[in-house]
């Protein structure tokens, strides 16, 4: 699937796109007509062809512009060996270089923000959902850090400069890595912040707004948000849907780099993969994870992330059954992750006990007195529904 820019007629605060480049079924960017075509060529390897696309302003005027239209080649993309696609570093650093935010889909624009999160992410996916000069959006408060916070800010009075208006600052989830800015920027923004009502629990009590639950859709002008309850990572987790053009906003259900920790204190295997299969159902066209850039092959890579998960688990099974005896979960690191560095052996042992308390619930293990777990030899495993 190829990567469509289209250089042309939008401001240097964030990158728009327009129909002609939507039409090419990739990526989909608009870049300022000053824009160094040299440059973008050579740093993204992008080729492009000149054409012209009417667009229709925020006012509803229609717009005629002269474009250039880009498709990019391999040395723009990531492509896994599912066929998902990532925008690759050329690229993002080329688009991200003048904007605080891009837009990739006619409802839905993307500012990463540096956050306190998990290696090897150094960043979160922060949101406006909604049309140019209509109601939007904000989603994920995620930044702890004020120059970040500021961009966030100016980003939405660039929106409402343009006839726009806040209606909702909503999290997917109360990790610290998306709710670090939540009391900075509901008091900058003058709104509470809105999620699963399991996730305003880990918030403090004077930003809490309305719960959204399981399929609760917000209206935003000519498209709209349906939230899709989604447990396991985090008991309160989200994602957001947007529906016009089946965006799909999956917060830390997958990632871009690496796989999602399921940490056992507060995360739940079995519930994962559980919401992992309906994400599949929901079929999106397109995927945004807080952490890594557009996965234009959805589906492939939501089931790509559950048959990993599954696939780590039958290494747990085998190290359990291969055990002398009670073990804790960093005893089976070494067999269970013997494909990883040791370096990520730490979380991995989270993982694995993450894996345990299912193995569990399924029948496979049972845990002793001290919270040691034991394999179950005559039990079988029985493949998800």
């Amino acid at each position: 699937m190829p990567v469509a820019l289209a250089c042309g007629c939008s401001g240097a605060l964030e990158v728009v796109p327009t129909a002609l480049a939507m039409a090419h079924g990739g990526l989909c960017v608009e870049l300022p007509m000053g824009d160094d075509l040299a440059a973008l060529a050579r740093d993204t390897g992008c080729e492009g062809e000149p054409s012209s696309v009417a667009r229709r302003t925020p006012r509803g005027d229609v717009e005629t512009s002269e474009v250039e239209v880009f498709a990019c080649a391999a040395a723009s993309e990531i492509k896994a060996s599912d066929g998902s696609l990532f925008v690759g570093p050329a690229l993002s650093t080329f688009l991200h270089r003048d904007t605080i935010g891009w837009r990739f889909s006619r409802g839905v624009s993307v500012a990463p923000v540096r956050t306190p999160t998990l290696p090897p992410a150094t960043h979160t996916n922060t949101f406006v959902v909604g049309d140019l000069g209509g109601p939007f959006v904000l989603i994920e408060p995620a930044t702890p850090y004020a120059e970040e916070l500021e961009r966030m800010v100016a980003w939405v009075r660039a929106h409402e400069a343009r006839g726009g208006t806040l209606v909702g600052i909503l999290a997917t989830h109360h990790h610290p890595d998306h709710t670090g800015g939540a009391e900075l920027l509901s008091d900058a923004l003058g709104l509470p912040i809105r999620g699963h009502e399991r996730a305003l629990a880990g918030l403090p009590e004077a930003v809490r707004g309305a719960p959204v639950g399981d399929g609760d859709v917000i209206a935003l002008g000519e498209t709209s948000l349906r939230a899709l309850f989604t447990p396991g990572h985090a008991p309160g987790h989200l994602c957001f849907l947007e529906e016009r053009d089946q965006v799909l906003i999956a917060g830390d259900m997958v990632a871009g780099v690496g796989t999602i920790l399921v940490e056992p204190s507060s995360g739940d295997m079995f519930e994962y993969l559980a919401s992992l299969r309906r994400l599949v159902g929901e079929a999106p066209r397109g995927l945004v994870p807080a952490h890594g850039g557009l996965i234009t092959h959805p589906v492939a890579h939501l089931q790509k992330t559950h048959d990993h998960r599954l696939a780590r688990e039958r290494k747990v099974i085998r190290a359990l059954h291969a055990f002398p005896g009670p073990a804790r979960a960093d005893q089976l690191v070494p067999d269970a992750y013997a494909d990883a560095p040791k370096s990520v052996w730490p979380l991995a042992a989270l993982s694995v006990e993450a894996h345990l308390k299912k193995l569990v619930r399924d029948g496979v293990a049972s845990r002793d007195a001290e919270g040691r777990f034991l394999s179950l030899a005559s039990a079988s495993v029985t493949p998800p529904p």
